[in-house]
């Protein structure tokens, strides 16, 4: 599938849980404008708060459900930027939604989409870490978990919901 079939499925349907986005021609290049108002990233969200289990585990609820939700699309997972200051809740509902990059990005940029390496999941695993409530066993646990796991080569977040539902 080509970057050209991602961007007319993200641009001509509403898609649940991604960013809704329009495209912009300046000087003859295309740029995507995405819509975040009344929405808050996940950096800011946890700017000043611990994360517990139950918010951990949620969150990795609602990234399987866009996953789920994208794959009827036939978009490619690897164009998601999993980093928590591309990655928002909206002030409502605490829905998950997230930026989708249907292109790979110049080398230049600072922002890395992960696409066919391992690793992809690395800012949002520090983040958690980062952020875990360490008196709560359980998110400490699943944070050191996800982790070391997002580090396997065939890593997905549905075989890490397994993991957590199992333990």
């Amino acid at each position: 599938l080509g970057e050209s079939y991602l961007l007319k499925m993200m641009l001509n349907n509403k898609i649940e849980n991604l960013l809704c986005c329009k495209e912009n021609y300046l000087e003859d290049k295309s740029q995507l404008f995405y819509e975040i108002s009344n929405k808050k990233s996940l950096l800011k969200e946890y700017e000043a708060k611990t994360m517990a289990f139950e918010e951990i585990y949620n969150l990795f609820q609602q990234l399987s459900q866009v996953f789920t939700n994208v794959s009827a699309y036939l978009l490619k997972q690897e164009y998601f930027l999993l980093d928590p200051q591309y990655m928002f809740l909206d002030l409502e509902t605490k829905e998950l939604n997230l930026l989708y990059i249907p292109f790979q990005l110049n080398n230049d940029s600072d922002m890395t989409l992960g696409i066919k390496t391992v690793g992809r999941y690395y800012k949002l695993a520090d983040f958690i870490l980062e952020k875990i409530n360490h008196r709560d066993e359980y998110a400490v646990n699943i944070a050191y978990q996800f982790y070391k796991m997002s580090k396997e080569d065939y890593f997905s977040i549905s075989s890490f919901i397994n993991y957590i539902e199992k333990e």
